[in-house]
């Protein structure tokens, strides 16, 4: 059964069946953490977003004290008057407060519209998506002990524990209507990424939009790739087909299946 972990845009379900185990993996974009929750024995998990982070530390601290609180702050949502202006309420709040709340971090994101995660120079920008029943039998699935450390680092300072870690890597969409951070992700920022994995002796494997910027970056840097029709969201229940690659080097293409 797939460890499928909290809700998260872009999540890399699909790519799970195409990797293949490992013991140790780091994700430098942790997200859902889907991919290391289902292909490692232990992992590293490093995400700027510092609640995103805070959230799998609040877990690993508590993980039943953090439900609780969830469903208190949840709870206080459904209850009032306008169940809209306290969303924004609370949304203002975690804004103001330097967007590190774990509990109101989850609240957000899963009363927020269609369960985006998306950001704007003011912070956390989601609009109230409506009353919806939380849901945690999928956040106690999450094997939490196989967590080894957590950082909210730039991917370039990550401390990846040794040559033989599978590194992991599947940055924002240049170009997406989706933010996830305060900065939005450019092909600059995909070039200097691969750049710098380019000199990795571990084994590296990325994700990213198939198109002929990144298969040009992907040979510049020494890497292998492939490509893949993927299935998308796209807004209100609905689906669009795109285009994918997942590259890789020499000691990565061991872990990508045939």
């Amino acid at each position: 059964m797939m460890i499928k972990g909290i809700k998260w845009t872009g999540s890399k379900r699909w790519l799970v069946p195409l990797i293949k185990p490992c013991d140790v993996m780091v994700e430098l974009f942790a997200g859902s953490a889907i991919m290391s929750l289902n292909r490692s024995q232990k992992c590293v998990l490093n995400d700027t977003n510092i609640a995103l982070i805070n959230f799998y530390k609040a877990m690993k601290n508590d993980v039943d004290k953090l439900i609780f609180d969830i469903r208190l702050l949840d709870k206080q949502i459904k209850s009032a008057e306008y169940p809209k202006d306290a969303f924004y309420a609370v949304r203002k709040k975690f804004n103001d407060s330097g967007m590190i709340d774990p509990i109101a971090f989850y609240v957000l994101l899963m009363n927020g519209f269609n369960g985006l995660w998306r950001c704007g120079p003011n912070g956390l920008n989601v609009a109230y998506g409506g009353k919806r029943t939380l849901q945690f039998e999928q956040l106690l699935l999450i094997p939490i002990d196989n967590i080894i450390a957590l950082t909210s680092d730039s991917y370039e300072t990550v401390n990846v524990p040794d040559v033989d870690c599978v590194v992991f890597a599947d940055p924002p969409y240049t170009g997406s209507a989706t933010t996830y951070g305060i900065k939005k992700w450019t092909y600059i920022d995909d070039e200097a990424l691969l750049k710098h994995l380019s000199s990795f002796l571990n084994p590296v494997i990325i994700s990213m939009l198939y198109n002929e910027q990144n298969i040009t970056l992907a040979k510049r840097y020494g890497f292998e790739y492939r490509n893949f029709d993927v299935s998308h969201t796209a807004g209100q229940g609905g689906r669009k087909m795109g285009q994918e690659m997942l590259l890789f080097n020499d000691r990565g293409s061991t872990f990508v299946c045939e």
